[in-house]
């Protein structure tokens, strides 16, 4: 039950966090103490069911037929709980007005949030916006690998930073 503690909670509480508790604190913030605005400048968003596109030849043990959706082969959802999410096939970055979506199967998505709030239009190919682009990517692989989960290997020890911030 441990590692399902909310680091804000535990902070809050005064209850130790456990080892490998994922997240971060958002103590400070609440409470008004200084924060680290770096860290708090963009927001990263996953969505997915594995990291794997799994077809509907490889079903077996994922599920029943009906709790499984194939779009053009792949499987995107599973409402059964039966498949561990150890990664996703969608994931985005939002900072600064901007958010940059990587899909498994679609294209690169880039959206500029204060012109365009509904999405509607996609600047991921439009040669103007490649500095917010490359920031974006280089942001969205900070995320990836900071949020990369590697505590299935026995001799790992957690980081442990005040209020599990990097910067």
């Amino acid at each position: 039950m441990g590692e399902r503690l909310s680091r804000t909670l535990c902070e809050a509480t005064g209850i130790p966090i456990p080892a490998g508790a994922q997240g971060r604190s958002l103590w400070p913030i609440l409470t008004g103490e200084p924060y680290s605005e770096a860290e708090f400048s963009s927001v990263y968003t996953e969505l997915g069911i594995g990291g794997a596109a799994l077809t509907e030849a490889n079903q077996v043990g994922f599920g029943d037929a009906a709790d499984t959706f194939f779009i053009d082969g792949i499987a995107r959802t599973n409402y059964d709980g039966t498949q561990v999410a150890m990664g996703d096939y969608r994931r985005a970055i939002i900072s600064d007005g901007w958010k940059l979506i990587y899909d498994l199967d679609l294209p690169t998505e880039l959206y500029n949030l204060e012109r365009y709030p509904f999405e509607l239009n996609n600047l991921a190919s439009d040669p103007h916006c490649n500095d917010v682009k490359q920031r974006l990517q280089a942001e969205l692989l900070h995320w990836c690998i900071r949020l990369d989960d590697n505590l299935q290997v026995e001799r790992y020890m957690p980081k442990s930073l005040p209020h599990n911030w990097r910067r």
